[in-house]
């Protein structure tokens, strides 16, 4: 039994011309997708449990500029780029002290309203505060007022919080469309 196929040649042309037209469409969706991704990542934010206070994670949620390479594409969104505290945050961690025995963490004294540090345990009596320690607090005096200002602990379990995940499964369903739209429109193209 022979089997023939007619218009061969045909074919071939057209799978040959769908690549590059299929990988025009989803460099240009995966670029669309960043940036929207980006932007629901930031307006929905403090739905992970999450709060703002200097802001720098939340603007890190950036597009993923669109790069290929020997795999193929790969694009979407970035977060926490430059941040060491960002992978903490989505997926949890125990932070233990590096140069010391205890790791200081800011009681309300040492805090801006927003909950960030206005100075650091070494940096206390630059701030005005002559410093001492009684158990596991570190004091300071200022102004002839006694402040409790750090809290010694031994490490620290920060709970996952994700907020990059949540924003990829919260658009999944719209991705896989656009994405799907891109490869129809390639394959359109090519013919």
């Amino acid at each position: 039994m022979q089997i023939t196929v007619q218009g061969g040649k045909r074919i071939q042309a057209k799978l040959k011309s769908m690549d590059p037209a299929i990988r025009a469409e989803a460099r240009r969706e995966l670029g669309i997708i960043g940036e929207h991704l980006a932007t629901y990542g930031r307006e929905h934010f403090e739905e992970s449990g999450l709060h703002v206070r200097s802001g720098d994670l939340r603007r890190s949620m950036a597009m993923m500029p669109v790069v290929e390479d020997s795999r193929g594409l790969k694009g979407g969104m970035l977060a926490s780029q430059g941040l060491p505290y960002g992978p903490a945050q989505e997926f949890g961690a125990t932070i233990l002290p590096r140069t010391s025995t205890y790791l200081t963490i800011p009681l309300d004294e040492a805090l801006t309203a927003a909950g960030v540090a206005r100075f650091s345990a070494r940096d206390a009596e630059a701030a005005g505060y002559k410093t001492f320690f009684r158990g596991k607090i570190m004091y300071g005096v200022k102004d002839g007022q006694l402040f409790p200002l750090f809290v010694l602990v031994p490490q620290v379990t920060i709970p996952p919080r994700p907020f990059a995940g949540p924003t990829l499964d919260a658009n999944r369903a719209w991705i896989e469309k656009r994405l799907k739209g891109a490869v129809d429109a390639g394959i359109k193209g090519a013919e």
